[in-house]
C-alpha cells in the first residue's frame, strides 16, 4: 500500500521497474506537498541509472515548487535524449529571466534528437529575446522539409514572423529550395493575418530585394502575402507599382504559362476592385480553367456588387467546375443569391445549379425577395409526407433489377452517401440498416426530417462579413467549426449558428426517384455490406458463421 510509504520510499519508487509503481509514487509525492523529498530528488536526477526516474525527479521538484535553473542545467547535460527533452520544457518559465540559463538552451540547436530540436522549438516561444528568434531562423534552414519541427517553429515566430522571414530571404540557397517557398508562404500566412502595418512594412521591404534580383521569386512571394498595401519607403513603393503592373500583364497574357500566370494573378487578386478589368478578362470561358477558377474563389469572399454581373457573364459557357463554383460563391451572400435567382428566371442561368439539398434553405430563407423568386422557380413539396409514402407503397412490391439499382444510387444519392466503396460519406451509412428493410428505407428517402440525428442536422451559419454558410457540423475545435468535412470557418467570424433541425437530404426526392427506380435501389442496396439480421422467434442452436 503505497499510500503508507514514507516519502523517501516514495522517492526510491520512481526507479521502480513498474509504471503503476512509478505513477502512484510521483502522484503521491505531489499530493503529500512533503519538501523533505527535494534532496533525495536531487540524487535521484543526479545518480539515477533510470533515465525515465531522472525525468520523474525533474517533474517532482517542479510539483513541490523547488526546481531550480542548476537542475534543469543538469537535466539540459543529462546523457539521455527524453530527459534533455523535459528540461527544455521545463525551463521555459526562465527563459527571458536568466541569460545563462538561455545560452545553455539555445546550445541544444546542435542536438542530433529530432525530438530533442521538436521541443526546443515549441520552447523558443516563450523567449523574446533576440536569440531565440535566431535559432528558430537556424532551425528553419535545417528543418523547413520535418513537417513536425517545422510547424513547431511556426507555432513560436508568432509576432516575430516578419523578422524570420527577412533572414530567411537573405539565404539564396534558402530561397531556391524545395522546402524553403513554401516556409515562407507561411510565414506571410501568419504576417498577413496580424494585419501590423509595421510588419507588414519590413515584410514588403524584405520582398522587394528578393524582388528587385529575382522578378519571378518576388512576384510569387508578393502573392503569398496576399495584401495590397501603401508604403512610405519610395524605393519599395517604386518596386510594388511596378511589379503589380508586370503582374496585371501577365495574369491576363495568354502566351504565358498558366503556372506563371496563376502566380502573377494573386498579385492581382489583392488589389480588387482596381484590377476589376483583369478578373472580368480571366473569367472568359476562353481562358484556362485553373484561372478561371482561381478567379471565382478569389471574389467569393470579397463584398461588392460588381460580382454577380461578373460572375454571371459567362455563367451558361463556363465548364463545369467554374459553373459549381460560380454558383456557391453566387449562393454566399444574399444580394447575389437574388442576382442568381433572378438570372435563372430570365433564362440566363438554369435552376439545375442549385442542387435538391439547397433549395429548401432557400425556401426558407429570411430575404422575403429570396423566399419568393425560390417558391416561384422550385415550388413547394407536398408537405403530407405520409400520403406521398403511401402512394409509394407500391413500388416495394414491383419487381426490381438490382444492376440498375447501382445506377440509381449514383445519379440521385452517392454525391452525400457512401455505399461499397462508391460516393462521398457525408450523409449516414444508409448501408447499416441491419435488417435491409425497405419499408424503413422508404419513409427516410421520402419524409427526411421525420427523423433527423442530430450529428447530420444542417447549420446556418452567417459570418460577420455578410457571407452565409449552410451545412453539417462535421468537425469542432475550441476556435473553428468544419461544415460537411469541406469547410473551415473561424469561430470569431462567426455573427450567428443557427440548427435547422432538418436534416440535409431534402424532402421532395419523389421528384427525382419515380416508382420504378425506387425498387431498384432498395434491391441493390439490399445486394450491399452485410448480410440481413433476421431475428427469428423459435428455440435452436445458434452457431457461427
Amino acid at each position: 500500500n503505497l499510500g503508507d510509504a514514507t516519502t523517501s520510499e516514495l522517492v526510491r519508487h520512481l526507479e521502480s521497474p513498474h509504471g503503476w509503481w512509478r505513477d502512484t509514487a510521483h502522484r503521491l509525492l505531489f499530493e503529500r506537498q512533503d519538501r523533505a523529498a527535494v534532496p533525495a530528488l536531487r540524487v535521484l536526477l543526479q545518480g539515477s541509472r533510470l533515465p525515465l526516474a531522472r525525468v520523474l525527479a525533474l517533474w517532482s521538484l517542479r510539483g513541490l515548487d523547488a526546481l531550480n535553473v542548476a537542475d534543469i542545467a543538469r537535466g539540459l547535460r543529462d546523457p539521455h535524449a527524453r530527459v534533455r527533452e523535459h528540461a527544455i520544457r521545463l525551463s521555459e518559465p526562465h527563459l527571458d529571466s536568466n541569460q545563462e540559463l538561455l545560452g545553455q538552451v539555445l546550445a541544444v540547436v546542435k542536438d542530433p534528437d529530432p525530438r530533442v530540436q521538436f521541443q526546443l522549438a515549441f520552447s523558443l516561444g516563450q523567449s523574446g529575446d533576440q536569440r531565440a528568434t535566431a535559432t528558430l531562423v537556424d532551425q528553419a534552414k535545417k528543418f523547413a522539409g520535418d513537417r513536425w519541427i517545422r510547424t513547431a517553429v511556426l507555432s513560436s515566430v508568432g509576432e516575430r514572423a516578419h523578422r524570420v522571414f527577412t533572414e530567411l530571404t537573405q539565404d539564396s540557397s534558402f530561397l531556391k529550395s524545395s522546402s524553403g517557398r513554401p516556409f515562407l508562404n507561411d510565414l506571410l500566412s501568419i504576417v498577413r493575418s496580424r494585419r501590423n502595418p509595421a510588419e507588414i512594412a519590413e515584410t514588403l521591404r524584405a520582398i522587394a530585394t528578393v524582388g528587385n534580383a529575382n522578378e519571378a521569386a518576388g512576384i510569387q512571394l508578393l502573392g503569398a502575402l496576399g495584401i495590397s498595401s501603401s508604403v512610405n519607403d519610395p524605393v519599395v513603393a517604386k518596386y510594388l507599382e511596378r511589379t503589380k503592373t508586370v503582374a496585371n500583364e501577365r495574369a491576363r497574357n495568354r502566351k504565358a504559362g498558366v503556372t506563371s500566370r496563376l502566380e502573377a494573378f494573386k498579385v492581382v487578386a489583392a488589389g480588387y476592385p482596381t484590377t476589376r478589368e483583369t478578373f472580368a478578362a480571366l473569367l472568359d470561358p476562353h481562358e484556362p480553367e485553373a484561372l478561371q477558377l482561381a478567379a471565382v474563389r478569389a471574389l467569393t469572399p470579397l463584398k461588392d456588387p460588381a460580382i454577380a454581373p461578373l460572375l454571371l457573364k459567362y455563367w451558361r459557357n463556363a465548364p463545369p467546375t467554374v459553373r459549381v463554383a460560380s454558383t456557391l460563391a453566387l449562393l454566399g451572400r444574399t444580394d447575389r443569391m437574388i442576382a442568381l435567382l433572378r438570372a435563372i428566371e430570365s433564362g440566363h442561368a438554369s435552376a439545375s445549379a442549385i442542387d435538391m439539398t439547397r433549395r429548401p434553405l432557400l425556401l426558407n430563407h429570411k430575404n422575403t425577395t429570396v423566399r419568393n423568386l425560390a417558391a416561384q422557380l422550385f415550388g413547394k413539396t407536398d408537405p403530407n409526407r405520409d400520403k406521398v409514402i403511401s402512394e409509394y407503397q407500391a413500388a416495394l412490391k414491383l419487381k426490381a433489377d438490382v444492376k440498375r439499382g447501382r445506377s440509381i444510387f449514383e445519379k440521385a444519392c452517392m454525391a452525400c452517401h457512401r455505399v461499397d466503396q462508391l460516393g462521398t460519406e457525408i450523409g449516414p451509412d444508409i448501408s447499416s440498416n441491419a435488417s435491409k428493410d425497405a419499408q424503413a428505407w422508404l419513409v427516410h428517402v421520402l419524409d427526411p426530417h421525420r427523423y433527423v440525428d442530430p450529428r447530420y442536422e444542417v447549420y446556418l451559419c452567417e459570418l460577420k462579413d455578410g457571407q452565409s454558410h449552410s451545412g453539417m457540423i462535421t468537425a469542432q475545435t475550441a476556435t473553428s467549426i468544419t461544415l460537411n468535412r469541406l469547410e473551415t470557418i473561424l469561430r470569431s467570424q462567426i455573427k450567428e449558428l443557427t440548427s435547422t433541425g432538418k436534416s440535409l437530404m431534402p424532402e421532395g426526392m419523389e421528384s427525382v426517384i419515380p416508382e420504378q427506380d425506387m425498387a431498384d435501389l432498395f434491391a441493390w442496396l439490399s445486394s450491399t455490406g452485410k448480410k440481413p439480421l433476421h431475428i427469428g422467434t423459435l428455440p435452436g442452436l445458434v452457431e457461427p458463421d
